[in-house]
């Protein structure tokens, strides 16, 4: 599957779908991409997001009383520590927890993600570097390749397909894109584990028998 920027993409699709030559079709394919990065991000009742390691960010956030803004990419947490590298603890949103009511000088220990905002406790002016998971960067004309179609094409070429099938009242073709999606995908979440974890072969000790 040789292609690898957003244009090759397009063409791509255009010639998977058999549309060649249809310009009404080759208008929407950018939408269709748009489709596709959207469920690769936040996932459907269908199709499963993506979570990799090549999408973990880390940023140094400024909490003002209590809150701090989250970075426009942010997905989801992954880890949160204090300026003195303390881990903070996910905690629910509890109204009548004194910590986060009360100002204090210590660093904050606890946080909650609310609508886009983090809020840590107890409050009080600080930093903290919160690791997370980041939106896939978009594709467009003028951002022509990411890490994802660089590495995978074939997971957004099957998504964005999934997605032109279904423009185009083609149900069965959708199935069978969304099928390929979810293979790719498990080769993915397969190929991410192994790369975070070294395997060691497990030795017996002892005299062997």
């Amino acid at each position: 599957m040789a292609f690898g920027t957003y244009a090759d993409l397009q063409a791509q699709v255009i010639a998977w779908a058999i549309r060649t030559g249809d310009d009404e079709f080759a208008v929407a394919v950018p939408g269709f991409i748009a489709l596709a990065e959207a469920t690769l991000n936040y996932g459907n009742e269908s199709q499963s997001q993506i979570r990799t390691r090549e999408m973990i960010e880390t940023a140094t956030i400024t909490i003002t009383n209590g809150y701090g803004d989250l970075p426009d990419d942010y997905l989801e947490y992954v880890d949160t520590d204090s300026a003195l590298g303390r881990g903070l603890a996910p905690s629910v949103k509890r109204w009548n927890d004194p910590n986060f009511h009360n100002s204090s000088p210590r660093n904050p220990d606890q946080f909650y993600i609310e609508g886009n905002r983090i809020r840590v406790a107890p409050i009080g002016a600080a930093t903290v570097d919160l690791t997370y998971y980041a939106m896939i960067p978009a594709l467009s004309d003028a951002n022509q390749i990411n890490w994802l179609l660089r590495k995978y094409p074939n997971i957004y070429l099957y998504l964005t397909l999934m997605y032109a099938s279904l423009f185009m009242e083609d149900d069965a073709r959708a199935s069978t894109f969304s099928q390929l999606y979810a293979q790719s995908l498990g080769g993915l979440v397969v190929s991410d584990v192994r790369s975070r974890a070294n395997y060691v072969a497990i030795r017996a000790q002892g005299v062997t028998p």
